[in-house]
Parts: structure tokens; C-alpha cells; sequence
């Protein structure tokens, strides 16, 4: 795991100048965190008490989804401590980092304390879980979903007529639960192994069965209320091309 740790010869003050990189697990920094501070006095306990506190800013120049960043505190005698930064994700649920993201996070160690000033040694932040958006060959889908072989049937029976006649027996597929409309190009996702065709003699059709995707969610918007339906739609109105998604960056590879 591609972590950078600051090592101390003599504790000398409870607060840190320098940037600690956070690195993904190809080694690039994408978070930092600097403006350190690991002990804050305590006129209650009169003595210096463990209370981390610090800047975390995203600096990879894009939005990353799902962050976990954890603080290890290395101990003199070889025990570790750690802690994860997740106060911040109290404002940006579910913890998802817009570009240039900056805030401030803070951890209250629970008594007993697990580590004093004379008991610290060093301190190091890794990147345990974080996505970035990326894209993939896949295909997206307009138009009538059937939900089974039976109403893909029904559909298909439609597509003689014409007008005002094509738009009530659609409406009424919709209305028995047989299916539902994408008026937009949506992603979808094709279910293994279920190709098959539809009909005989030259009004064949080959058919997939897919499921919905829902690109939109990575960039903020409302989820689809169709998102994870699946259902029959006719091949040829597959449209092939890029698909919004996602790639685990944290931890190790």
C-alpha cells in the first residue's frame, strides 16, 4: 500500500508544517492533508491530550467517489493506532470528493488514551477505499422495456399499427405492468446468455434481456427510478459506445 510517513527524531510541538501525500495505488498523490495537529492542551486533564485535527484536500484534479482515508499513529515501542478521517464525510456524504475539494477533519481519541506525547513516534495516512469516474465499451437503450418473453411478445405485435392506435396499446403495455419507456438513451447492461429470437419467418427479431444503469448518479443527479430493472428489448436498438463508471483507486492493487 503506497502510504508517506513522517518520522520524528524528538517530538517538539503537537502540530506538523509538512503536507502529507496520500497516495492511490499506482503510487500517484491524489489527498493531502497538512495543517497537523495530533495533541491539543487540556486545562480539564492539565496535559496534552490526543485530538487529531487537519486539512484534507482532494488534489488529483478530478471528483472521487467513496473516500476512506486513514491516519496510523506509530507508538515507540512498535504498537500502532488507527484512526480514520470520516468526520468529513458528515458533509459530503457518502463521502465523494468534488474536484478540489478542501475541509477540515477532526478525530477525538476516546479515553483511556491510546497514546501520549512521549509515547509518539510517527504518523502516516493511507487512501483505504477511493473511486474515480471512468468510461468502458457498453451499450445505452430509448425506447419500450418489456418485462418478460411474454410482454416482449405483445410488444412486438405493435409494431404493424400506426398513430393513435400505437400510442394506447403502448400505454396500455405500460399500465398492465408489462414493461416501461426510456425516453432517453439510458445505460444498460446485458444479461449473460439470454439472447434469443422472437417471432418466425421474416418478422424475426433477435432479443437480450438488459438492466439498467444509471450513469447519472456519478455526477450528482437524482437516481433513476428504474435503476437495476431488467426486461427484453430488441438487439438492433442497442446503442453501442462508452459507458460512465467507476475504478477502485485505494488500497492495494
Amino acid at each position: 500500500m503506497m502510504r508517506y510517513i513522517l518520522l520524528l527524531a524528538a517530538l517538539t510541538t503537537s502540530a506538523f508544517g509538512q503536507t502529507f501525500e496520500v497516495k492511490d495505488r499506482s503510487g500517484v498523490p491524489v489527498v493531502t492533508v497538512d495543517s497537523v495537529k495530533v495533541f491539543r492542551h487540556s486545562d480539564y486533564f492539565k496535559e496534552d491530550i490526543p485530538a487529531f485535527q487537519g486539512i484534507v484536500k482532494n488534489v488529483s484534479g478530478e471528483k472521487l467517489l467513496g473516500v476512506s482515508v486513514a491516519g496510523i499513529v506509530h507508538k515507540k515501542d512498535g504498537t500502532v493506532i488507527k484512526f480514520r478521517l470520516d468526520s468529513v464525510c458528515e458533509t459530503v456524504a457518502p463521502c465523494d470528493f468534488p474536484k478540489g475539494f478542501t475541509h477540515e477533519v477532526t478525530y477525538p481519541f476516546p479515553q483511556p488514551w491510546p497514546f501520549k506525547p512521549a509515547d509518539f513516534d510517527s504518523l502516516e495516512f493511507t487512501l483505504e477505499k477511493a473511486q474515480r469516474l471512468t468510461t468502458e465499451d457498453g451499450f445505452h437503450f430509448s425506447g419500450f422495456i418489456s418485462k418478460d418473453e411474454g410482454c416482449f411478445n405483445d410488444y412486438l405485435a405493435t409494431k404493424s399499427l400506426t398513430g393513435v392506435i400505437l400510442r394506447k396499446r403502448l400505454v396500455e403495455l405500460v399500465e398492465y405492468g408489462c414493461g416501461f419507456a426510456l425516453e432517453t438513451p439510458q445505460a444498460v447492461g446485458v444479461l449473460d446468455k439470454t439472447k434469443k429470437t422472437f417471432g418466425t419467418g421474416a418478422k424475426k427479431v433477435a432479443a437480450v434481456q438488459v438492466y439498467i444503469l444509471d450513469e447519472g448518479v456519478f455526477l450528482g443527479h437524482e437516481r433513476s427510478p428504474h435503476f437495476l430493472d431488467t426486461g427484453w428489448v430488441p438487439v438492433s436498438a442497442l446503442i453501442p459506445g462508452p459507458v460512465l463508471t467507476t475504478e477502485e483507486i485505494g488500497g492495494v492493487k
